[in-house]
């Protein structure tokens, strides 16, 4: 049967497919259509495969269609129609084109939504859906970003869709068609504030980016009052609006111009945090916590009631002016506990009673501390009988005195002590609530440190090692570290930290414990002189806390300033002696603090002495502190050196020392008959000899003379293992001594080793003495010359008559020419 149908349609459009053309239609009411065509008989189109002939319901003149029956398997590509026109029927055929209709679309939600909606003649076949796009916020979606699809294939009237989160107007094309549609306008369910006055409305269809919201307070935007959006979620908006009154405002959000279809009423409602109490025969209570205003915003009284259990509180009022934290009423009197407690401000009523009050309760409003004593101001604090403080959960501790009205409490509490919570307690069912409070330590004492850095103690009340640090307060770099109790002393009295290097005193330090801070002062150990020692020019200072290095010391010696050469180690430094020095106190200053004085005892020192030869003259002993006034004498060895005199800077003394010869003798200098010191024991020595030249001998002896340096008795000349007798000394410079025959097995000149001994000082050089020779040798040295002489003048003789007899001959030869 489908077979046969297809094959008549077929036919049906092949006889008039010249005439196939874009079928106008007037106007269109979901499923039903009114076409423009006069006298319009028939429409003829395949349905589920099948050839349906739909004829109109009415032509007046237009003919209208209804296709409500042909639309849940609807996918009609063309259809064929009958209409008469001039007397005639004639028939046309069109494509299926611009039918598709949406009958319903809800706005989707601003997070995203999946949703249905019911559309018709959309379905090209059973898998492919004619075009479908939507334009979200600047970017284009088509049906396959979409998600497009039927909800159930046997049913080409039901879609689904996914819509991805957005703002604003949705433009939406299909089959040639356009529409728009709004994302969902926001809507607000709920709101709550926290303790910092932000406020956070729940609802839907907001949006993650605050740039594209707008919120407005009784008509006024957000931030016009002052107001700003703190954070923005589809679900959730939290903004700040400054108010710190009872209220009720009109608030609206607009995303993206599309506006919440309501005003939502935010009522800000009174907070009742805490109540203080009164003794039983009544009194003032100060009710806390906030928008407990007695005022409203624009000046003009509010209507306040504060009801505790059954029985107003009369008479509330702001303490303070423009502060709206605190309620001040009259209670009557009474002698119930655990009453609810709510206020109500302009008919606005704080929530579920959270604050419980009770007559006789004690209450805690400050806490002072004057040293290691607490004030404690409150209400219904009870007597010194019977009440107790409780820190930090220990056992009570018994109050030593309490105001007459109960308002005032004063408590020492033990050096142990360190910051949490305080409550009063007055009796075993009446105990306030817990008060949080810190500490602040109070120091008694800093033990000083060394300039080289050491453990230091800190002696007060309420020190907690565990969250302590002292700094210096002009010092950045002062970091006492590794705080611990201190052994053996009570907790919380004592504790220690190592102070790093460094001098000076009455530096103003600041003890940090938890955050809380008591200024102290701290000191270096000043520098101690144990000894001052010589070391011929420079002084040597032994003993302890002498700071980091040269540039902390000052030494003051002999009533001047003296710079350090070195500081080693805190507990050595080396210094140049001022040339002009004599013997005096002593002392040094590390970071401006002075030593104990020692006196110096400078001593005039000898060094050391320049050489000189044996013919006497000039000697220069060398040293320091030598005194150029009084009398001065000079020995050496037993030899005097006379006409002493002292160089300007006091470390040259020089004399005339005679001619003499030897070494190692004492020197002894004495000044007004005090040997002056000769600490490294310098002994005096002439010059050693030198040789500089030794005349010319021979075997057969003679005299020999020596040319050098430093001669004197007592003296010896020495050849080898001859001695040169009679040495005698010329002018300190010269040697004159006789060289008997030398007779050893050495006929040809010979060197020997040359000793000069002067009083235990020597000098060597070498000597070569000529050799004699003997007879046989001059028989031979005269019978040369007797030979070769004569053959010399006889060769001489022949080689004259040769070159005369040459000559001649060419002579003649030249004259027969």
């Amino acid at each position: 049967m489908k077979k046969l149908s297809s094959i008549l349609l077929f036919l049906i459009l092949c006889t008039s497919i010249s005439f196939i053309h874009s079928l106008d239609i007037k106007s269109q009411n979901v499923t039903r259509f009114t076409f423009v065509q006069d006298k319009m008989e028939s429409i003829q189109f395949l349905y589920n495969s099948t050839s349906v002939t739909l004829t109109p319901e009415s032509c007046s003149p237009d003919c209208i269609f209804e296709f409500k029956n042909y639309v849940k398997l609807w996918d009609a590509q063309t259809f064929i129609y009958k209409y008469t026109s001039a007397g005639k029927v004639l028939t046309k055929s069109s494509p299926f084109d611009k039918f598709g209709y949406i009958e319903s679309l809800a706005p989707p939600k601003t997070s995203g939504s999946n949703q249905t909606f019911t559309a018709y003649f959309l379905q090209i076949n059973p898998t492919l859906v004619k075009s479908f796009s939507a334009m979200i916020n600047g970017q284009s979606y088509e049906n396959e970003d979409l998600n497009l699809a039927l909800v159930n294939a046997g049913d080409y009237t039901k879609y689904s869709i996914t819509f991805p989160p957005g703002t604003g107007k949705i433009d939406i094309t299909y089959d040639k068609k356009t529409m728009s549609i709004n994302f969902a306008a926001p809507t607000i369910a709920s709101h709550t504030m926290d303790a910092d006055g932000k406020f956070s409305v729940v609802g839907d269809n907001f949006f993650n980016n605050a740039s594209v919201i707008a919120i407005t307070v009784d008509g006024k935007a957000l931030v016009d009052v002052n107001g700003a959006i703190v954070s923005a979620d589809f679900q959730k908006l939290v903004f700040s609006y400054p108010t710190n009154t009872t209220s009720s405002h009109k608030i609206e959000v607009t995303v993206d111009g599309i506006k919440s279809a309501a005003p939502y009423d935010l009522v800000i409602k009174p907070i009742v945090t805490g109540i203080s109490s009164v003794p039983n025969k009544g009194g003032k209570v100060t009710v806390t916590g906030k928008y407990l205003n007695a005022v409203k915003e624009d000046g003009t009284p509010s209507v306040v009631k504060v009801t505790v259990g059954t029985t107003e509180c009369a008479k509330p009022v702001n303490p303070q002016e423009g502060v709206f934290t605190h309620l001040v009423c009259d209670m009557p009197a009474g002698n119930d506990d655990n009453l609810d407690v709510f206020v109500e401000i302009d008919s606005i009523k704080s929530d579920a009673a959270t604050v419980k009050f009770s007559y006789g309760f004690p209450t805690i409003s400050s806490i002072k501390q004057i040293g290691n004593l607490f004030v404690v101001t409150g209400s219904c604090l009870g007597e010194v009988s019977t009440s107790e403080v409780i820190v930090n959960g220990a056992a009570g501790i018994k109050s030593s005195a309490i105001s007459n009205d109960e308002t005032q409490l004063n408590v020492t509490l033990p050096a142990s002590t360190v910051n949490g919570k305080l409550q009063v307690k007055i009796s075993a069912t009446k105990t306030s609530i817990a008060s949080i409070f810190k500490i602040t330590p109070i120091i008694k004492s800093i033990s000083k440190a060394a300039t080289r850095g050491s453990t230091i103690v800190i002696v007060g009340e309420f020190l907690d090692p565990t969250k302590a640090s002292l700094k210096d307060k002009d010092n950045q770099g002062f970091n006492c570290t590794g705080f611990t109790q201190t052994a053996n002393a009570t907790k919380g009295t004592s504790v220690s930290c190592y102070a790093p290097p460094g001098v000076g005193a009455n530096h103003t330090v600041i003890l940090s414990i938890d955050g809380m801070t008591a200024p102290g002062v701290f000191s270096y150990i000043p520098p101690k002189i144990d000894t001052v020692e010589q070391d011929f020019g420079y002084g040597i200072i032994k003993g302890s806390n002498f700071g980091r290095g040269v540039s902390d010391v000052k030494i003051t010696f002999f009533n001047t300033q003296v710079v350090p050469a070195t500081v080693d180690d805190q507990d050595y430094i080396k210094f140049h002696i001022p040339e002009t020095a004599n013997p005096g106190s002593i002392s040094i200053s590390v970071g401006s603090q002075p030593s104990n004085i020692l006196n110096f005892p400078l001593k005039t020192v000898i060094s050391g002495h320049d050489p000189i030869s044996t013919a006497g003259g000039n000697l220069a002993i060398r040293g320091n502190f030598f005194n150029a006034t009084g009398v001065t004498t000079i020995k050496v060895g037993e030899i005097e050196c006379t006409e002493p005199t002292v160089s300007d800077d006091r470390t040259l003394l020089s004399c005339n020392l005679p001619a003499g010869s030897g070494k190692n003798s004492n020197i002894v200098v004495s000044n007004q008959g005090v040997e002056v010191s000769n600490p490294n024991q310098i002994l005096f020595s002439y010059a050693p000899p030198s040789i500089n030249s030794v005349s010319e001998i021979n075997k057969d002896g003679g005299v020999l003379t020596i040319d050098g340096y430093s001669f004197n008795n007592p003296l010896s000349v020495s050849v080898g293992q001859f001695i040169c007798e009679n040495p005698a000394v010329e002018n300190y410079n010269r040697i004159t001594c006789n060289l008997a025959k030398i007779t050893d097995e050495y006929e040809n000149d010979t060197e020997y080793d040359l000793v000069v001994g002067v009083n235990g000082s020597s000098a060597s050089s070498k000597v070569t003495v000529k050799g004699v020779p003997s007879d046989k040798d001059n028989r031979i040295r005269w019978l040369v010359p007797a030979i070769v002489i004569p053959c010399f003048f006889g060769l001489v003789t022949i080689v004259l008559v040769t070159l005369f007899l040459v000559k001649r001959h060419k002579n003649k030869q030249g004259g027969k020419k």
